[in-house]
């Protein structure tokens, strides 16, 4: 039941307050993109905890903009006795007191949920729900996405060629990978530390900087493979 709020209590944080008067004023469709370990139930859609909590903090927005009762709970994939129980819960009450000053009457979010591989059924954090398919219109929406995917045989004659080889969330601990020594001693001031080699925070640019420039190249292939098709 967390709605995203505070950093300080080492909870998930939860948007700034000009964001929050951004999505009042100009109500732009929203897409939060948030992986999930291979590991769970086969056969569905699997979402993380961060998404469940941000799926509970636009229900929050959307009280604070319409009042509870006023919107459609079926807009959204959670079950109504979730957002029922949410409505008790008192991070609802604190995220709701905090916000409520920020936004003024006008449209609610819907919610959809969006996986490269589509099943009836999504597991969104720790309960399973119906999936809710995408439907865009005038009508401001938040999209769920989890774009990992979760096929790891090379020889999948339905993988494209870029994804063979692929280990979905291979990068989610980096510190297992690279962390900083760090060297403990003394001196000319007394007790001091050192840090020898890469840092996890170098580890990590290193990685996204190269993922850049594959994505680039990646896409420029799919559009000169289109060009060729068309031709």
């Amino acid at each position: 039941l967390t709605v995203p709020y505070e950093v300080e209590r080492r909870q998930r944080s939860g948007f700034h307050r000009d964001f929050v008067q951004m999505l009042n004023e100009r109500t732009p469709h929203v897409i939060i993109v948030d992986a999930r370990s291979p590991g769970g139930s086969q056969g569905v859609m699997r979402f993380a905890r961060g998404a469940r909590d941000y799926a509970n903090w636009f229900v929050t927005f959307n009280d604070a903009r319409a009042g509870a009762g006023n919107w459609n709970i079926e807009d959204t994939p959670l079950p109504p006795h979730h957002v029922a129980e949410l409505r008790r819960w008192f991070q609802y009450t604190q995220v709701h007191r905090m916000i409520k000053p920020w936004i003024g009457p006008g449209p609610t979010y819907s919610m959809a949920l969006w996986s490269p591989e589509p099943h009836d059924d999504a597991l969104l954090g720790d309960f399973l729900v119906p999936r809710k398919d995408v439907e865009a219109g005038d009508t401001p929406f938040v999209v769920l996405a989890n774009p990992s995917v979760y096929v790891t045989d090379e020889t999948a004659s339905d993988l494209h060629e870029n994804l063979r080889g692929n280990r979905p969330y291979f990068f989610d601990g980096p510190e297992m990978y690279v962390d900083g020594e760090i060297r403990h001693g003394f001196g000319p001031h007394g007790y001091e530390t050192r840090v020898e080699g890469p840092t996890t925070d170098m580890f990590v640019e290193a990685v996204q900087r190269y993922m850049k420039i594959e994505i680039e190249r990646l896409l420029k292939e799919d559009d000169l493979h289109i060009h060729k098709i068309l031709e």
